[in-house]
């Protein structure tokens, strides 16, 4: 393993969900790429801090930046994860940056995600008047993955396989400005509906989050094939199409 140290930050939470369109809070989104590129950096031996779990909530937007600037303190690089807002039209990937050692992070960053959208990108912005690239101590950027008030790009950001490659390249360009080795993913494992033991149980729930309470995006049913994705809990297995109970599936 890697003695080298990330900071993955999924923007938002708690008081601050981010912004909003189509029903999609920019707290989910950034949570789900920010699973992915944990997933990869570990198994890259990357050390992974991370600034929130899928129940953190913060008191408020002071609560949560002060968790971020401590818990990045010892980590050799932080990537915050965001989406951004602005018009029905707009769209594009952009990595926010500061300083010139931020530049070199974004840089390598950038160069994996450019090819991930469909659209003109928006390129490396300077920023100096931000907080997470103002006040915490290693290299940082700011991710902006796309606009989410763009209908298209929205339908593209809510898609697992898209969050992943995004999570993927953000770890990938991270790996290089490190100077560790990337490993690539191995083959998803695959997983079926299991069969049910009542009529009762004879669909299952995929839900956007791995919890009960979480939205549902579909309904499969006995018999159907998913693929499984990293990112599962002890009790909910993740698939390309989000979470479903590991009691209601197994590996074939």
């Amino acid at each position: 393993m890697s003695s080298k140290r990330v900071c993955i930050n999924p923007g938002h939470s708690g008081s601050d969900p981010g912004n909003m369109a189509g029903g999609i809070e920019e707290e989910d989104i950034n949570y789900e790429i920010g699973l992915f590129e944990s997933a990869a950096l570990k198994r890259s031996g990357v050390i992974v801090e991370g600034t929130r779990g899928s129940e953190t909530k913060f008191a408020s937007k002071q609560a949560e930046f002060d968790h971020i600037v401590a818990v990045s303190n010892d980590c050799n690089a932080l990537t915050s994860i965001h989406d951004d807002a602005a018009g029905a039209s707009a769209q594009g990937i952009s990595v926010l940056y500061k300083s010139s050692e931020d530049k070199v992070l974004a840089t390598h960053i950038y160069a994996e995600l450019v090819s991930l959208t469909p659209w003109a990108d928006r390129g490396l912005v300077q920023r100096n008047d931000l907080g997470v690239l103002n006040q915490t101590k290693p290299p940082a950027v700011i991710i902006e993955t796309d606009y989410k008030t763009n209908a298209a790009a929205r339908k593209l950001m809510v898609d697992p396989v898209w969050q992943k490659k995004v999570g993927e390249a953000i770890a990938k360009g991270t790996c290089a400005f490190l100077g560790v080795k990337y490993i690539a993913p191995s083959a998803p494992l695959v997983i079926s509906a299991k069969p049910n033991r009542s009529v009762s149980y004879s669909s299952a729930y995929v839900r956007l989050n791995p919890n009960v309470h979480s939205r549902v995006t579909s309904t499969v049913h006995k018999g159907d094939t998913l693929t499984a994705i990293p990112g599962g809990t002890d009790l909910w297995a993740r698939t390309t199409i989000g979470y479903i109970l590991r009691s209601r599936v197994k590996e074939i």
